[in-house]
């Protein structure tokens, strides 16, 4: 397998361009051409097709794309397990999650994981419930958290939870310890309340 190939491809995958590829390698354009033409050799297979803006991934190339994303991926957990293992706790974490967590656990939960682990950075990804399913399965984030998620392979559920439904009690209102009206108790509106709200 040709190293430098796929480091040359994936340089042109973040800058969609060969030229600008090759000057953030610091080698010549005909040089990035030359890796990518032998990868596509090997392949049999076109990877890029080539546009006035620069280029794009053609399907070869969203599938070479996506191993290289993954050993990526499974060369920074290496690297995390091994710095673990000799007590620095360093590494990179990235969390795909739906908006409403943002108000929710996910910004404390972090906070307290940083002010124990300060060598590992982290970035917090917002998407869709589905594009979460997507970003855990095609490898590109390390946690995914999203409501009611679709099955997707390989992703699969290491944590869930059911809460019950609740209703936002105006300013001063006094439920009764323990009540809990459900849905089919109020004609289909969900929500903790009792008489006189």
């Amino acid at each position: 397998m040709n190293e430098i190939a796929y480091i040359y491809f994936a340089e042109v995958m973040r800058q969609g361009s060969i030229r600008q590829a090759a000057e953030a390698l610091h080698v010549s354009a005909s040089s990035v051409s030359r890796q990518i033409a032998r990868l596509e050799y090997e392949f049999g297979a076109p990877l890029l097709t080539r546009h006035a803006q620069g280029v794009k991934l053609a399907p070869a190339g969203e599938i070479v794309g996506q191993f290289i994303r993954g050993r990526t991926r499974e060369w920074q957990r290496l690297k995390a397990a091994i710095d673990a293992l000799k007590k620095l706790e360093s590494g990179h974490v990235t969390v795909c999650t739906v908006e409403g967590m943002l108000g929710g656990f996910l910004p404390r939960v972090i906070s307290e994981f940083a002010a124990v682990h300060p060598g590992i950075t982290y970035e917090v990804v917002v998407r869709g419930t589905d594009d979460v399913m997507l970003a855990v399965a095609e490898d590109k984030c390390d946690i995914g958290i999203s409501f009611h998620p679709y099955p997707r392979d390989p992703a699969g559920d290491q944590f869930h939870r059911h809460d019950p439904p609740v209703r936002p009690l105006r300013h001063g209102h006094h439920l009764p310890a323990g009540l809990l009206v459900r849905a089919r108790d109020r004609g289909g509106n969900a929500g903790g309340g009792g008489s006189g709200e």
